[in-house]
């Protein structure tokens, strides 16, 4: 493999130059925002695994910084697997947060995504249909909105927020689905969108997230997690 390999993905780069993409890596400091600002939210509600994902979220920002500047094969994989590694860990932590399950059926849930996600792709490849590479964020919004099914009964708060981030991450996605698609139209395409928007998506992912189930905020939950493991297993 060539880690060095030119890879031309989007409408706005129309050279090898480190900028030919200017607003696809600009707009990635709304990852950097969201990652200070649930940071101190994290930090203030001594939420250290809150904490981890701000962290991860302001990796989202600059793995695709590299990836739009650097446009190589290696700053493909520092652009993807940021946002792999934080979608997993939070819907996992989240089940645990969410239902007070045992870790394993965190771990479980988060193995459950991988495997779906993979399956997606795979489908995807075999019908030659991979909307611009966007196919494989497809169960992010479909594990946010059964999330919020599964919720709804305990905390209807909690279920509308995940819906609504839910379907900010759909409307980005779209974003980054028709970027190419726009090109005679918009020269400098819509995936800037798709960062800008997620960049939102990634911070409410977080603030729904703190506090919840720590000390006894997660109390009410934990008879009921119990039944869901016991009937899981």
């Amino acid at each position: 493999m060539d880690w060095t390999q030119a890879i031309d993905s989007y409408c706005e780069r129309t050279d090898a130059s480190y900028w030919s993409e200017p607003l696809n890596a600009v707009s990635n400091v709304s990852f950097i925002v969201a990652a200070l600002v649930t940071w101190r939210m994290a930090r203030t509600a001594s939420d250290k695994s809150a904490q981890v994902l701000a962290l991860g979220a302001g990796g989202i920002g600059v793995g695709s910084y590299l990836f739009h500047t650097h446009a190589t094969r290696w700053a493909m994989h520092a652009d993807v697997w940021p946002i792999r590694i934080f979608v997993v860990l939070f819907l996992g932590v989240a089940v645990v947060r969410f239902f007070g399950t045992p870790r394993w059926v965190g771990i479980a849930a988060a193995a459950g995504f991988v495997v779906a996600t993979a399956a997606t792709i795979e489908l995807s490849r075999s019908v030659g249909t991979t909307f611009n590479g966007s196919v494989g964020y497809a169960p992010v919004p479909v594990a946010m909105v059964l999330m919020a099914a599964l919720v709804a009964r305990r905390d209807r708060r909690t279920a509308v927020n995940l819906v609504a981030i839910a379907a900010t991450f759909v409307a980005s996605l779209a974003l980054r689905t028709v970027d190419r698609e726009l090109c005679a139209g918009v020269p400098f395409g819509t995936h800037f969108g798709w960062h800008l928007l997620n960049g939102v998506v990634s911070g409410l992912m977080i603030v729904v997230f703190i506090g919840r189930g720590q000390g006894g905020a997660g109390t009410h939950t934990r008879n009921e997690g119990r039944e869901l493991a016991e009937q899981l297993g």
